[in-house]
């Protein structure tokens, strides 16, 4: 619902570190090879197609750090090249394309593997429990388990002593190495980028980290293993949403880095609105219980709308917001109190400037910066704006 922003300085620094320290870790052996020395890469290469034909090593390479760290896209600012696009050799290599790549491959969404026609029973069950290995085995190779804790590699110290600039991340970061939390606070992400709804942070509590966020995969490791590491694949949320989001095909969300109810492709743009709930014409002076909460966009016809209610309805937007009455009822009120004409004369008789004085009398954030984000941001901003048009 809300996107994801990131300074370009930052993006580059999670991207370089985040590469390292998949460098480092892609050259260890893999734990279930007993009779053969084989890498985590090297089985990472024999398993994961990243293009149509067969690539060599300085070009897989190329393509994999693509694959999980992202790489500058296309667009026409900053944050419009903050995506997943990866151009490479002339032509814009997605997840999505990745996937296409890989999408005939037994291991590939490995829950839905169908029966191939005259296939034997027993022959299918041992296809599947392949699959299902290849799945576990591509987990561990591509390191999310890994990424949970610091690194404990033995050249991991010499790369870091060696980089200055890491040097001081990690002390922005109170010592720890790279890891998921380390990547959560490096992101600056302080509410939940599905629902808008829930504060996400992390917290220290008897000299231990602890999260009120989970680190969503957008892209389910379940059925996109070589996803499973992707820097752009992973979304921090509230557990509500992620728990929404869990068994359900993640093409039917926005994606937070390119998509949200404010910016997207589609120049589309959702706002909440409040409607009575019986139907009736909209009156003010009304109050909560009188109203139910819904989405419209600018454009109902266009098909990225579509997909905004759709959304919505699977993370039940409309319906949880509509709860929300004692957030609304307080919006209502101060509303009353402090219409426009009201704060036009408060201004005058202060000489405070109309930015503020909407701050003061609506209870809202004072003195944040344009990227910072707090609950129901979007929803307290397109209510008074509803209100100063509809009242």
């Amino acid at each position: 619902m809300i996107s994801i922003k990131v300074d370009s300085q930052t993006r580059k620094d999670i991207e370089i570190i985040h590469w390292n320290w998949f460098k480092h870790r892609m050259g260890k052996q893999c734990s279930w090879e007993k009779q053969i020395s084989k890498s985590y890469y090297e089985f990472i290469k024999e398993n994961v197609s990243l293009g149509l034909n067969q690539l060599n090593d300085v070009e897989y390479k190329k393509r994999l750090q693509q694959l999980v760290c992202g790489f500058q896209g296309y667009g026409d600012d900053e944050q419009d090249k903050f995506v997943c696009g990866l151009p490479c050799d002339g032509e814009l290599i997605s997840f999505e394309k990745f996937n296409r790549f890989n999408s005939k491959k037994d291991w590939f969404n490995a829950k839905s593997l169908a029966k191939r026609p005259k296939e034997k029973g027993k022959v299918f069950k041992e296809r599947k429990k392949r699959a299902k290995e290849c799945v576990e085995r591509l987990k561990e190779a591509f390191g999310y388990n890994d990424l949970m804790e610091s690194p404990d590699y033995e050249n991991w110290s010499t790369w870091i002593n060696s980089n200055t600039w890491y040097n001081q991340f990690k002390s922005n970061n109170r010592g720890r190495d790279w890891n998921i939390k380390v990547l959560f606070n490096a992101l600056l992400l302080t509410v939940c980028p599905y629902c808008n709804r829930q504060y996400i942070y992390s917290y220290e509590k008897d000299s231990v980290s602890k999260n009120t966020a989970e680190m969503d995969h957008f892209y389910p490791q379940s059925s996109y293993p070589h996803l499973s590491c992707s820097l752009y694949n992973l979304i921090p949320s509230c557990k509500v949403c992620n728990r929404i989001k869990l068994s359900t095909n993640p093409d039917a969300f926005l994606y937070p880095y390119k998509q949200s109810y404010e910016k997207n492709p589609a120049n589309i743009v959702a706002s909440f609105r409040i409607r009575r709930n019986d139907r009736a014409e909209l009156k003010f002076p009304i109050s909560a219980d009188e109203t139910i909460v819904k989405i419209e966009t600018n454009d109902e016809n266009n098909s990225f709308s579509k997909k905004i209610h759709d959304a919505a309805g699977l993370l039940a937007i409309e319906e949880l917001y509509t709860e929300h009455k004692l957030d609304l009822n307080d919006l209502l009120s101060r509303y009353t109190l402090y219409g426009k004409f009201k704060r036009a004369d408060l201004c005058r008789l202060l000489g405070f400037s109309e930015s503020l004085m909407k701050k003061l009398v609506y209870g809202l954030p004072i003195g944040n910066n344009k990227n910072e984000e707090y609950p129901l941001r979007k929803f307290k901003k397109d209510i008074l704006e509803q209100l100063e048009k509809e009242s």
